[in-house]
């Protein structure tokens, strides 16, 4: 009797000089500078990854012997993630990678196979599905995982097949190295949400992961739950499709919030509903919001959803079950650019979502890009002035990314306006493409005076309000004092 393959669940710390979260991004994963650390580790509280209960659930139901590492959560350095691979030496490691993180990943992976090079080294993430030749060509990468977020649909078939020395062609959505070929096997149709296993977070440990702040500046700390997945609006720029599905799925809102209920056993305080679009279905996201009122569930949570999405029915049990903050997707201010790149939705829609939010005492975070295609200095302009009406209680600024594998990319490719191919840079607050109108550096420019001009005037106004939200102004300060220190 062959004897069953020892896992390892694993995120990798951080690459030198760099904070990743490989979840963003529709799972490339987004960056942000850690200029004070010349080495692996990870420099603030990371991201939980929906990976890791899924995979668990799937190992558990199987009887496996498997283990979690979260190199971020654990802020390792290289040597530390190699002595614990080695002591724990695992016959299988999936591995989650981003494309920001790629080189630095791949140079640890690479370390990993040197060190226990009887491991077989799978990687997950949406990356897998674009670069294989790249991944596979270059590092000591045994599998590539193709399929769709939350990367576990094939996992039990590719360790039998591991196991059993079978050909890995009958596994689903893989890439592998065959007499030196790269070859990818048949994708089959993504799995519903709703057919997987349930997550599993037993031997998981929920404390010490990232927070968010209400409208008030009070902060939780929350773990995501995946109520749906797949976006059927399929817009040009955006990632999402590509790495969680164009076919939208869900989960009964009994199985989600009999997840919620569980975690709230396990002490979580937060939340947050990794769909793309929380109220997409707004009779089932009522129906969420009851059951949690019903329960007596005493939970914060935060969400992401269209503005398109939004109603005062589906805000008011929203709130009503504790949502305290929303993230929305603008995009831009000018009425031209919006059209292009965001399907039904305009400025009007927008403004509405936001009075909404606003009249339900709701934390709105707005997306903002800079850099489309056919962005001018007039329509960055627009974007500014457009941010300063909508008065978000936070923006996330970023410079439009052409992803591999994207529409936008092979029009970027077209245009001849992608700069580099240095994945590193692509971590959506670099700017690694022109428009047709605007250099980088004019790009880059004119979007980091609006980012301090909108920052400045918010900061104005938040302390005339001290009175009333003093926690939020104290945070807001403590952020900005951050941002200035080299």
């Amino acid at each position: 009797m062959l004897r069953e393959s020892t896992v390892m669940l694993l995120n990798l710390p951080s690459p030198p000089r760099s904070d990743v979260c490989r979840d963003w991004a529709g799972g490339f994963g987004t960056a942000m500078p850690a200029k004070r650390r010349d080495e692996y580790g990870h420099s603030s509280d990371p991201f939980f990854y929906p990976f890791f209960a899924y995979a668990s659930a799937v190992l558990n139901g199987q009887n496996r012997d498997y283990t979690v590492l979260d190199g971020q959560k654990l802020k390792l350095n290289k040597h530390q993630v190699l002595k614990a691979v080695e002591k724990k030496n695992p016959d299988v490691v999936f591995s989650l990678i981003g494309l920001p993180s790629l080189n630095g990943d791949l140079n640890l992976l690479t370390a990993i196979k040197d060190t226990v090079p009887n491991a077989t080294i799978v990687c997950v993430g949406t990356c897998c599905k674009v670069l294989q030749q790249e991944i596979l060509g270059k590092r000591k990468v045994d599998v590539l995982s193709t399929s769709t977020y939350p990367y576990v649909s094939n996992l039990a078939f590719l360790l039998e097949a591991l196991e059993q020395k079978q050909d890995l062609s009958k596994v689903p959505s893989v890439s592998y190295v065959k007499d030196g070929k790269i070859l990818t096997s048949a994708e089959v149709s993504p799995q519903g949400l709703g057919s997987l296993v349930p997550p599993r977070y037993d031997e998981l440990d929920l404390n010490g992961y990232e927070c968010f702040r209400d409208y008030d500046g009070n902060r939780y700390r929350y773990i995501p739950v995946l109520g749906s997945k797949g976006c059927p609006y399929t817009c040009y720029y955006c990632p999402y499709p590509l790495g969680f599905g164009t076919t939208w799925s869900g989960r009964s809102p009994e199985d989600i919030v009999d997840e919620i209920e569980y975690l709230r056993s396990r002490g979580v305080e937060g939340l947050m509903f990794r769909d793309q679009s929380f109220p997409i279905d707004e009779k089932r996201a009522a129906k969420i919001c009851d059951l949690m009122i019903d329960r007596k569930l005493d939970v914060a949570w935060s969400c992401e959803a269209r503005v398109d999405h939004l109603s005062r029915r589906v805000l008011e049990s929203m709130k009503k079950a504790g949502c305290k903050a929303i993230q929305l997707g603008v995009e831009t201010g000018d009425e031209g650019l919006i059209r292009e790149a965001k399907p039904q939705a305009n400025l009007d829609i927008v403004r509405r979502a936001f009075r909404l939010t606003k009249e339900y005492y709701l934390c709105s975070m707005a997306h903002f890009i800079f850099g489309w295609p056919d962005e001018t200095a007039e329509t960055m302009k627009r974007t500014g002035k457009f941010v300063d009406e909508l008065a978000p209680e936070r923006v996330n600024w970023n410079f439009l990314t052409p992803y591999p594998g994207t529409r936008l990319q092979e029009i970027a490719k077209a245009d001849n306006l992608i700069l580099t191919y240095d994945w590193s840079k692509y971590t959506s607050h670099t700017v690694v493409m022109r428009t047709k109108w605007l250099s980088a550096s004019q790009i880059y420019g004119m979007g980091k005076k609006i980012m301090r001009n909108h920052r400045r005037n918010e900061l104005v106004k938040l302390l005339s309000s001290i009175d009333e939200r003093p926690r939020l102004v104290l945070e807001e300060l403590i952020t900005t004092f951050k941002s200035v220190l080299p």
